[in-house]
């Protein structure tokens, strides 16, 4: 599906840049997260230790402002529009990470100005911290891709964009993901 022509150019573009209505859907997973019942696996490295090869199993970890970080819930979702949307929790909803990337496989996907990939960071307070198109920056890589699987790497750097800090940014690194993929 194609975009509408730009109009500055009349070029039409295969991909949209996300909106605001694309952000509204991230946070809307991440602060859904809080409320999906959490597992009672008290292994850090994900659903079943890491060690099951379970199709359904799920884990997302990173490091947000050197203080590790692991997902209690984690889903990836692809819309029919071909827009990777992944939403994660930590126990009690503390924070929430979202990222949102065009399908196009195994890749590097830049985030910061002038891209179509975008980062965010959400407390269970209501601050977001936000990189995508117009702030921040960082990258996602997408190192395996199937049609029920998506895994890869992430880090990131986003300034506050709503609610109240501290801090001004938030610093994302060494993140990993491993999910299940919904197609919507």
């Amino acid at each position: 599906m194609l975009a509408a022509p730009c109009a500055t150019t009349g070029v039409e573009s295969p991909m949209r840049r996300p909106t605001s209505a694309t952000s509204a859907v991230l946070l809307f997973f991440l602060l859904a997260f809080p409320l999906a019942g959490c597992g009672d696996d008290d292994d850090p490295t994900g659903p079943n230790g890491g060690n099951d090869p379970d199709p359904t199993a799920a884990s997302m970890t990173a490091v947000v402002d050197g203080e590790a970080w692991t997902a209690v819930t984690a889903s990836a979702f692809v819309s029919t529009s071909g827009f990777v949307t992944i939403g994660a929790s930590n126990v009690g909803g503390e924070f929430g990470i979202g990222l949102g990337f065009p399908d196009q496989g195994v890749g590097t996907y830049a985030i910061g100005p002038g891209a179509i990939t975008n980062a965010n960071v959400i407390s269970l307070a209501g601050a977001s911290w936000i990189a995508s198109t117009d702030r921040g920056s960082g990258s996602i890589v997408v190192t395996e891709r199937s049609d029920d699987r998506i895994v890869g790497t992430f880090s990131f750097t986003a300034p506050l964009a709503s609610g109240s800090g501290p801090p001004d940014t938030r610093t994302v690194t060494d993140g990993a993901f491993d999910l299940p993929i919904d197609v919507q």
